[in-house]
């Protein structure tokens, strides 16, 4: 348990692709050593230390980021390596922001020389990003939907309403199970299932993928109900506009809950190390 809090906390981005479907990929964009002109104005045939700023736009390419981060960058070699090495200095870049809705990335940093004669070199840049591809924001689910607007608004320090977005989040999940299950069984029964509460809701659909009816035997289930059952209330009190503190504790857990959860319903794992596995492969 412990360690799949750490991969949490340390590789979160990889918990809201397995949330979300978004994809990992490497990808490359061209350098073109621009320089701040408003840091180090350019001086004809001056050789000094230049601020750099390059910006990216990858919205053709992607509709969000959900983590972004320069893995390497440079004058390409032959042999596929990049070199930061120039002739009169070496290439410092980091990235200075990151527009996740709008997918785009700034880099900053400084390069001793003339900069110009540089733009004969291959200069390329190359990230490892985690994003929803181009298009794929309108095909998202309503779960998945829910996650990315929770991520936002955890991000923003508004854990009231990032609390919420997790918990409906997975609450559409057991719901679009129940749905799946519906067309299963006799149409007169299809009401009954409305009736149930969110819990039994839960235990039918878990039954289901797990084709089991031991509790026992699923090693996650104490953990998803014992958040599940400390969560739902403050959850209702929000939903009503009833006063109710939420701190980082109580979003963590109900992130943790949702995770098991769509682990259990979507891939049919019953243990902590078989979804760790999953998501931190």
């Amino acid at each position: 348990m412990q360690n799949f809090i750490n991969n949490i906390n340390n590789k979160r981005y990889k918990t809201l692709a397995f949330l979300t479907g978004a994809v990992s990929t490497l990808h490359t964009e061209y350098l073109g050593l621009e320089i701040d002109e408003q840091v180090t104005p350019y001086a004809k045939s001056s050789i000094k230390d230049y601020a750099i700023l390059e910006k990216h736009y990858l919205s053709s390419h992607y509709d969000y980021f959900l983590h972004i981060s320069l893995e390497d960058y440079g004058i390409l070699q032959d042999d596929g390596y990049f070199s930061r090495q120039y002739s009169d200095g070496h290439l410092n870049l980091y990235i200075d922001s990151v527009g996740y809705h709008s997918c785009e990335v700034c880099l900053k940093g400084n390069l001793y020389g003339d900069t110009l004669y540089d733009s004969t070199h291959t200069n390329k840049a190359v990230y490892k990003i985690c994003a929803i591809k181009k298009g794929g924001l309108v095909k998202l689910k309503t779960e998945e939907q829910l996650v990315l607007e929770g991520e936002r608004l955890y991000d923003e320090g508004n854990l009231k309403m990032a609390f919420f977005m997790y918990f409906s989040a997975m609450e559409s999940l057991i719901n679009s199970k129940v749905s799946n299950y519906a067309v299963k069984i006799h149409a007169e029964l299809h009401d009954a299932l409305e009736y149930l509460s969110l819990d039994e809701k839960l235990r039918l659909v878990t039954k289901e993928a797990l084709n089991t009816t031991d509790f026992d035997t699923i090693k996650v289930w104490s953990k998803i109900m014992e958040t599940f059952n400390s969560s739902k209330s403050k959850r209702n009190l929000i939903a009503h506009g009833k006063s109710v503190v939420i701190n980082v504790g109580d979003v963590d857990n109900i992130y943790v809950s949702l995770l098991l959860v769509a682990g259990v319903l979507n891939f049919g794992f019953s243990t902590f190390n078989g979804i760790n596995r999953k998501i931190f492969k």
